[in-house]
C-alpha cells in the first residue's frame, strides 16, 4: 500500500513539472516572437556599379538600396558626401574632365546628373523603361544609357541633355562602353552574351552589328 501511494506521488509530481516546463516553453517562445515583432529589420544597403573620376581622386558607387550615390576621396578613404538620387540607381559614369557623374535610376526611367564639386543632383532627366546603364563618351560631348525594358539604347546631348537618337538593339541591353576614339558605342546583352556595336552619332537610323563571339570582338579591332 506505501508503495503504491509513493508511485502515484512521483507520477503527480512528473505530470506536474512537465506542465511547468511545457508553460516554461510558451513563454519563452512568446517573448521571443514578441522581440523579433519589436526589432526593426536592418537596413539593406548594397552597393553597385563603381567609377572613379580621372585624376583617380574620388570614387562613385551607387547604392540601390538607399538611392543615392556615394563619394568617397581615395587618398584618405574618406567619406565625402551620400547624395540621393533616383529610385533604384543601377549604374554611373563620369564626365572626363571630373566635373559630373551620371546615374541611371531604373525604379524611376531617369538619369540624375550630378555636380560633383556641388556634391548635389542638378538635374533628372526622363529616359525609357528601366534604365541599367550609361556611358560618357571620350570627349564628353555624349551620354549614353541602355533602357533594359525596351530594348533600346539613347543618345543624349551631354551639354542639353536633349535626346539626340534612339536606337532599338537586341533583347536586354545592360552594359554600355564608348571605345577609345569615341566612335563606336559597344552594348553587352543580359542574357545572350553578344556585344551590339553602334556608331556613336546622332543620327535617326542605326545599323548595329552583333558580335557573338569574344574571338569575333577582338577580330574586329585587330
Amino acid at each position: 500500500m506505501y508503495v503504491g501511494v509513493r508511485n502515484v506521488g512521483i507520477l503527480l509530481w512528473r505530470r506536474t513539472m512537465a506542465r511547468s516546463i511545457v508553460a516554461c516553453l510558451f513563454l519563452l517562445l512568446s517573448l521571443g516572437s514578441q522581440a523579433a515583432e519589436d526589432t526593426p529589420p536592418a537596413a539593406k544597403r548594397s552597393s553597385s556599379p563603381i567609377a572613379l573620376t580621372a585624376d583617380g581622386a574620388t570614387l562613385l558607387v551607387v547604392n540601390p538600396d538607399s538611392n543615392s550615390l556615394t563619394l568617397v576621396a581615395t587618398v584618405s578613404h574618406s567619406l565625402l558626401a551620400e547624395v540621393p538620387v533616383g529610385v533604384d540607381p543601377r549604374s554611373v559614369a563620369v564626365s572626363p574632365d571630373g566635373s559630373r557623374a551620371y546615374v541611371a535610376n531604373q525604379g524611376t526611367n531617369s538619369l540624375s546628373v550630378v555636380d560633383i564639386a556641388a556634391r548635389a543632383v542638378i538635374a533628372d532627366v526622363a529616359v525609357g523603361d528601366r534604365p541599367v546603364g550609361v556611358a560618357v563618351s571620350p570627349n564628353g560631348r555624349f551620354v549614353a544609357v541602355a533602357e533594359l525594358g525596351v530594348d533600346r539604347v539613347r543618345l543624349l546631348d551631354a551639354a542639353t541633355l536633349s535626346t539626340l537618337s534612339v536606337a532599338a538593339v537586341a533583347d536586354r541591353p545592360h552594359g554600355l562602353a564608348f571605345t577609345p576614339n569615341g566612335q563606336v558605342l559597344l552594348v553587352t546583352h543580359l542574357l545572350s552574351g553578344d556585344v551590339t556595336l553602334l556608331p556613336a552619332r546622332p543620327f535617326a537610323v542605326y545599323l548595329p552589328l552583333v558580335l557573338r563571339t569574344s574571338s569575333g570582338l577582338r577580330d574586329a579591332y585587330s
